[in-house]
């Protein structure tokens, strides 16, 4: 079995916390958007990276 993980850096800082104030469904307008935001920019700047550039295997 091989375990892969996302490279450290692809994420913004707040990208989890932003991502559980919005599922937990307590998000004001700030964070929806900013959260939409984030999945936005994310997925552009990913779609456009090598595999090897988004994933690191763990050992």
């Amino acid at each position: 079995m091989v375990s892969l993980r996302l490279r450290n850096g692809l994420l913004p800082d707040d990208f989890a916390a932003v991502g559980r104030i919005v599922e937990a469904g307590v998000a004001g307008s700030a964070e929806k958007a900013r959260w939409d935001s984030y999945k936005l920019e994310v997925g552009k700047a990913m779609i456009a990276m090598a595999p090897e550039a988004v994933l690191e295997r763990i050992d």
